[in-house]
């Protein structure tokens, strides 16, 4: 039997397989096409890349999914705090932003998708509504004075858990899911932005 530095020596000197982690961008940007898992593993085996359909969704399920670690003093202020946050940010706060803010807050269970965020605000993608609802959510954390959740990928504060959290509920998608806060929809509320 092979000592444990023998095995690892032989892991240091195997040949390296083409990671998926490698195709992050393509697998992205064929989801945003609306290719279902099954497409996109096929479009990559025909790129001479060996995958499968769940590896595929595996692989963007842990990445995709934001896990968050809420912060030790990580708390939802009070409706009353975010009509106060609210009313001193609002000069600050841009037209994607609002448009975002109110699609969050009129969608079914006020849970959205940062694809959907892109929609709503007409941008180009995910990736920027990520960046623009990150922007207000740092905005508004700040103004509360609140202590963000943490990217548990990145380890970088998730501005956006100023708005909400993620959804537990796992979908076939694998796409993460934000959930207005109660208490910031309440404030919306008392405010009345986005009445008809």
């Amino acid at each position: 039997m092979k000592s444990p530095a023998d095995v690892l020596r032989a892991a240091q000197q195997a040949e390296p397989k083409e990671a998926l982690t490698d195709h992050l961008e393509t697998i992205r940007t064929l989801r945003e096409k609306a290719y279902s898992w099954r497409d996109i593993a096929e479009f990559l085996k025909e790129q001479g890349i060996d995958t499968d359909h769940t590896k595929v969704f595996r692989l963007m399920n842990k990445r995709e999914r934001t896990p968050m670690t809420p912060s030790l003093d990580f708390t939802v202020p009070a409706s009353g705090a975010y009509v106060a946050a609210l009313e001193a940010i609002r000069p600050r706060i841009s037209e994607d932003q609002r448009e975002m803010l109110q699609f969050h807050y009129e969608a079914h269970n006020r849970t959205v998708t940062f694809g959907e965020l892109a929609d709503a605000a007409h941008l180009k993608n995910f990736r920027g509504a990520n960046m623009e609802y990150g922007k207000l959510g740092r905005l508004l954390g700040e103004e509360l004075g609140m202590a963000f959740s943490t990217n548990e990928l990145s380890g970088d504060p998730f501005y956006s858990s100023s708005i909400g959290n993620g959804s537990p509920i796992k979908t076939s998608d694998a796409r993460f899911r934000l959930v207005m806060h109660h208490e910031l929809a309440k404030a919306l509320d008392t405010l009345g932005w986005f009445e008809n």
